[in-house]
């Protein structure tokens, strides 16, 4: 039974799937490219449904200085999403948003993390 829940996480580690909820797929950290201080920061944050039903998602940014843009979506099933993130560099050095998704069905949200660098 070991044997069997290692093989389970090994192919979650290689197929992907990094968040809590393995009917979703999608990253736990987005790294940006270094950013300039009073610069925008655009991203994406790429969902994948990996089940035969629809998810049904909030996306809650940590603060109001990020925008998510779609707030909510509909992934169908096996389907694909995308959704577009974008907020302000106020000050040099290393910097981290943090996103929240909230799924209908789920008590606890799931996180991603956004991290850069931004130099003056």
């Amino acid at each position: 039974m070991k044997l069997a829940g290692w093989a389970l996480i090994v192919c979650m580690v290689a197929c992907g799937c990094e968040g809590k909820d393995t009917a979703m797929e999608y990253p736990r950290l987005i790294t940006v490219e270094n950013s300039v201080v009073f610069d925008s920061v655009h991203t994406t944050l790429k969902i994948r449904n990996r089940s035969s039903e629809p998810i049904k998602l909030d996306i809650i940014p940590e603060c109001d200085c990020t925008r998510a843009t779609p707030e909510q979506l509909t992934v169908k099933p096996h389907g694909r999403k995308k959704v577009k993130i974008s907020f302000q560099i106020n000050s040099s050095g290393a910097y981290e948003r943090i996103l929240y998704l909230q799924r209908e069905d789920m008590e606890e949200p799931d996180t991603v993390v956004i991290k850069g660098y931004a130099e003056k």
